[in-house]
């Protein structure tokens, strides 16, 4: 597995390179493989930094038509367009799943309230009450999928000068995808297992279950502000 350092701000992410063959072959390759490590790592954080672009561009759309969107199906999927690894984007006012891109294979999840109730999120929850984007993951998703999602609160002007809540986008990769966009893949197919593992909130971090630690990498995630 591997063990990578990724955050922005108090956000970690991780890739520890194990021990995925003989002792000598990876002594031998170590230099090697840890520069390819940081480069697929600059190259995943890139792509971290996609859910942030993804979010801000429908947090522009919300605005532009005072929160009220038109053709918003057709621009997610513009807008998904341009991130090979981004799997969904939803729109969510006050909370409620309206939309998604694509919406095939998402028709479980339309509706859910991510703010109170069965389907309430502490992510979504935190980034009402905070104003900020909230990065999660990895975790299971009601499709099988394990997932990193990135949720936006989006306010709208009110007369009265102060923002009101307009409710959340959201931007979602599988970490199937990540890996093949960034190159991680390759390192299977080397001999090199490797692992994302996150800072957890209470500053704790770490990977658990890992016998052997090679080397590690860190990487900034660009335009996100959350704890991992």
């Amino acid at each position: 597995a591997w063990g990578l350092g990724v955050g922005v701000g108090m956000a970690l992410l991780g890739a520890v390179a194990l021990l995925g063959y003989g002792q000598a072959v990876v002594a031998e390759n170590k230099e090697d493989l840890a520069h390819e490590l940081q480069v697929d790592t600059q190259r995943l954080s890139a792509q971290l930094g996609h859910l942030q672009l993804a979010t801000s561009q429908m947090a522009m759309l919300v605005k532009a038509y005072g929160g009220e969107p038109r053709q918003a199906g057709e621009v997610l999927a513009q807008v998904r367009s341009q991130f090979p690894e981004i799997t969904t984007l939803q729109l969510a006012p006050q909370g409620i799943i309206s939309l998604s891109e694509p919406a095939a294979g998402n028709e479980v999840v339309q509706g859910w309230n991510l703010l109170e109730g069965a389907y309430m999120l502490e992510g979504a929850v935190q980034a009402r009450n905070t104003g900020q984007p909230v990065l999660q993951g990895p975790f299971k998703t009601a499709q099988g999928q394990q997932a990193l999602v990135l949720r936006a609160p989006v306010a709208l002007a009110a007369d009265a000068g102060t923002p009101q809540f307009w409710g959340l986008v959201t931007a979602m990769t599988d970490m199937d995808a990540l890996q093949r966009t960034s190159g991680l893949h390759a390192l299977k197919a080397k001999g090199i297992d490797f692992q994302i593992w996150r800072q957890n909130p209470d500053g704790a971090g770490g990977v658990e279950g890992v016998p052997e630690v090679l080397f590690s990498t860190e990487s900034k995630v660009p335009g996100i502000s959350a704890r991992w």
